[in-house]
């Protein structure tokens, strides 16, 4: 099992230290992950078990520690780097040392079976900010030979750096005597895991792999050898960016020079807002689609390596087809295949295939007449809403179907209108990832008002997709009386300041919704007032994500006065905006006293040393509320 307590310093030293098994020449670039879906963890590690057995154990445990991830990522991007960061006994069989022998071997081929598992660490990891500053790293050797001034070196696997040089000299890792090396590094690029490390305790900078430097001096004291790095960027990368990243924020925000003692909280035009969402929206009209049977014979068109994974996957619970360049006509294949020889499929994956809405029609029959499937993947394909008419069409008579998982697609306001429609009849999905489509705001009403007759699923996810200012006034108006959903999260659409004011009128009396993120919506202060006015009235309300806005000082001065009389909230992150040291001290005098609130996310703003020692004193005062900045 992964170590615990006082081994993840052991674990520490051993990812510090194991620099001495860099190779010291340079190899090919890293490369071919960046091609490759984004997956659950679960998937990403598949290919890993034949060499790592105990590797799903393992990644159990850190989706269950990742429930709640910090700093705006997902649950499966936070638990592959906490996977990463777990010991465990044989050392040949630790993620970690695997990777990183694996990222030092001459030979690329043997990264195949690790790119899933790198496309969704990195994009985690890529995700975090850049730390520019010094960072340490040993080991109790003399490694002196091979860094000669001038010269450049690339690190190849992933490396475990400190912050704090008395961390580096302390006892239990070099110590003050013996053969010893010490980098000291300028980088540009480290990264702090702490908030997803299984040793959160542990201060850790993660230096990406394939990391240049260029070697600055080297300074002898005794047995002691100093080695100053500093980072520099190669003329081509050798570790190859990604398409995908989350989009970066302007943080050009006007920060406002000092904040009066109290806010009068004027709500402008709420009763006018409250009737435009009182107009009652129109039911969802049934709309029919002809769905053919699927084929009972072998189909005439061929394609002899999938048929042959077929084969070879008779009588599986779960078949993975990702990244095979399947298209529409490889569908039916799949369909034939999977009803005549497979009646015990549980899962199926068709991750980043070349599917449309023909090869769609094929997969609603299989949803249709197949008896055990509980789950389909079909994330970065290309169906669209006539595909998705076949889905629902499909659904309505499906009774055993759990996960239909459709990011990625070019899902648009009536595709939503047909899914919804099924909604209304189908009673035991329970989840339908919809990030990264076309909906826009005309198509989420429609789902929200047939989730009102729906109790299987909970949540809507809606990220990244067309949702304005206009769509939000339709949601809100949906949202206003449901009384189903627990969970909506809305990240990356322009909802603006005028968007966040139509959700927060709208949700004041709802008592369902538990958690509402609204991370990089274009917020600023003004959006941040309706939403403390949301914070000062709802009733059930736990979690609120306000990441990668641009709130300042005068908006977080808002959220914590509507914190004072809170009784539900819980979780407040306001990380990657835009507050300074008086948003931090107005926030330190008012939740130092009593608060039902436990986490509040501040990272990543303008917070300086003044600012921190208020946010710490206030810390002292309330035993309840920790603060993240």
């Amino acid at each position: 099992m992964a170590n615990a307590g006082g081994d993840g310093l052991l674990e520490h030293i051993r990812r510090m230290t194991d620099v001495a098994h860099e190779p010291h020449q340079y190899l090919l670039p890293i490369c071919g992950y960046e091609k490759m879906p984004l997956v659950p963890l679960e998937i990403a590690v598949e290919e890993l078990i034949d060499f790592l057995p105990n590797i799903q154990s393992f990644v159990y445990v850190a989706k269950q520690r990742c429930e709640e991830p910090a700093d705006g990522l997902t649950q499966d991007e936070s638990a592959a780097i906490m996977l990463y960061s777990m010991g465990w006994e044989p050392l040949d069989e630790c993620l970690y040392v695997v990777l990183n022998n694996t990222l030092r071997s001459s030979d690329r081929r043997n990264l195949k079976p690790w790119l899933l598992y790198l496309r969704l660490f990195l994009n985690g990891i890529f995700r975090l900010p850049s730390i520019t500053r010094t960072i340490y790293r040993g080991v109790k050797l003399n490694l002196k030979q091979s860094y000669i001034t001038g010269k450049t070196v690339v690190w190849w696997g992933f490396s475990s750096c400190t912050t704090s040089i008395n961390v580096l000299q302390s006892e239990q890792f070099l110590g003050k005597t013996g053969t010893r090396t010490m980098f000291t590094i300028e980088c540009e690029s480290g990264k702090d895991i702490r908030n997803h490390s299984f040793f959160p305790s542990e201060d850790e900078i993660l230096l990406l792999a394939a990391t240049q430097f260029k070697v600055i001096g080297c300074l002898d004291q005794g047995d002691l050898h100093v080695i100053q790095l500093k980072e520099t960027k190669p003329p081509h990368p050798l570790l190859q960016p990604l398409p995908i990243l989350a989009v970066s924020k302007d943080e050009s925000s006007t920060m406002p020079t000092s904040i009066a003692p109290k806010v009068t909280h004027k709500l402008p035009n709420v009763n006018q807002t409250v009737s435009q969402l009182k107009t009652p929206a129109k039911d969802i009209e049934p709309s029919s689609v002809q769905l053919s049977d699927p084929a009972t014979s072998r189909p005439h068109y061929r394609n002899h390596e999938l048929e042959q994974i077929m084969a070879n996957n008779k009588g599986s619970t779960e078949l993975n087809l990702l990244s095979k360049q399947l298209t529409d006509r490889d569908m039916e294949i799949v369909v034939y295949y999977v009803l005549q020889n497979n009646q015990t499929l549980l899962r199926l994956s068709l991750f980043d295939n070349h599917i449309g809405d023909e090869g769609a029609q094929h997969i609603a029959g299989l949803i249709r007449y197949h008896k055990t499937l509980k789950e389909i993947r079909l994330n970065n394909n290309r169906i669209g809403d006539e595909g998705i008419h076949y889905f629902a069409d499909a659904l309505k008579k499906n009774q055993t179907l759990t996960t239909l998982s459709m990011q990625f697609n070019e899902i648009g306001d009536n595709g939503a209108r047909y899914l919804a429609e099924a909604l209304q009849i189908n009673k035991t999905l329970k989840s339908i990832p919809l990030m990264r489509n076309r909906i826009g705001g005309k198509g989420a009403q429609y789902l929200i008002q047939a989730l009102q007759h729906n109790q299987t699923i909970k949540s809507l996810e809606l990220e990244n997709n067309q949702i304005d200012v206009d769509g939000i006034l339709l949601i809100a108006d949906a949202l206003r009386n449901n009384t189903t959903l627990t969970y909506v999260s809305l990240f990356n659409n322009q909802i603006e300041d005028q968007g966040a004011k139509h959700l927060a009128t709208a949700l004041r009396d709802n008592a369902a919704l538990l958690t509402l993120n609204l991370s990089e919506t274009n917020i600023g202060d003004e959006g941040a007032q309706y939403i403390a006015d949301l914070i000062r009235h709802n009733k059930t309300l736990k979690e609120i994500r306000l990441n990668h806005n641009h709130i300042g000082d005068k908006g977080i001065q808002y959220l914590a006065d509507a914190l004072k009389n809170n009784q539900t909230l819980t979780s407040l992150s306001i990380e990657h905006n835009a507050i300074g040291d008086n948003g931090a001290k107005y926030v330190a005098d008012v939740l130092g006293g009593s608060t039902t609130l436990k986490h509040l996310y501040l990272k990543y703003n303008k917070i300086g040393e003044a600012g921190s020692q208020h946010l710490n004193a206030s810390q002292l005062n309330n035993k309840h509320l920790t603060l993240h900045f």
